[in-house]
């Protein structure tokens, strides 16, 4: 596996200021078996968080720039804060970058999310994504 690493990007500065563009919508999860197809809410396990690409869109956020909110972990940091806000369903599920598993304010920050789910009966799921792969 080769190390992925960010350092001293000339567009981290420049990424921070489009971070309150990026909004995100929840897709409720199902269980796989559906035994009542009139009541879906009792089938929902979960929610996950997802990157409202169609509001990135609608705004004319250049396709570099999300890029660079993704990999150089805006989205991940956002998508916690999110996730917070989930406590009513039994399962969150949270999209993260492989190459953000390098920042350690990022996992510091999933593990204490985690903490805080575990302690109100929610289970957390961090499903690792590669839409930038690196290295």
């Amino acid at each position: 596996m080769s190390k992925c690493y960010v350092i001293n990007s000339l567009d981290y500065e420049g990424v921070r200021n489009f971070k309150h563009h990026l909004r995100f919508k929840y897709q409720n999860i199902f269980k796989p078996c559906v035994n009542s197809v009139h009541d879906k809410s009792e089938n929902v396990i979960g929610a996950e968080i997802l990157i409202d690409f169609n509001h990135l869109r609608a705004i004319n956020l250049p396709e570099e720039k999300v890029k660079n909110l993704i990999v150089l972990g805006e989205a991940a940091h956002k998508s916690i804060d999110t996730a917070t806000h989930f406590f009513g369903k039994s399962t969150v599920f949270v999209n993260v970058e492989r190459i953000n598993l390098c920042d350690m304010k990022i996992l510091r920050r999933l593990i204490t999310l985690n903490k805080r789910l575990f302690l109100m009966g929610v289970e957390f799921v961090v499903e690792i994504t590669e839409r930038t792969p690196c290295g």
